[in-house]
């Protein structure tokens, strides 16, 4: 059980308050497991691209760019911000 539970999370650039693998960390201790890359499995994407609506695709990480894709398919993959991820670990 936890905040992340059965869920998958991937992240694209730096972090600011900490490093990948603290990140990483967690997820798992919050139930989730890391995606290393985005596919179907993937519930969230932690980007620090505040607008990718106005990005072109050579602009996008290729991780922000198959999540943008996957929603176009009607696949679920939420684009979160760092802050939005630490507020959804603290609801655990």
């Amino acid at each position: 059980d936890g905040a992340l539970a059965g869920k998958g999370v991937a992240f694209t650039g730096p972090l600011g308050s900490m490093a990948r693998a603290q990140a990483v960390a967690l997820v798992e201790r919050a139930g989730g497991f890391y995606c290393s890359s985005v596919s179907r499995k993937t519930s969230y994407l932690v980007t620090n691209v505040k607008n990718p609506d106005t990005l072109t695709p050579m602009q996008m990480s290729t991780k922000l760019r198959k999540a943008m894709e996957l929603r176009k398919k009607g696949f679920h993959v939420e684009l979160i911000n760092e802050e939005s991820f630490l507020s959804l670990l603290d609801h655990a």
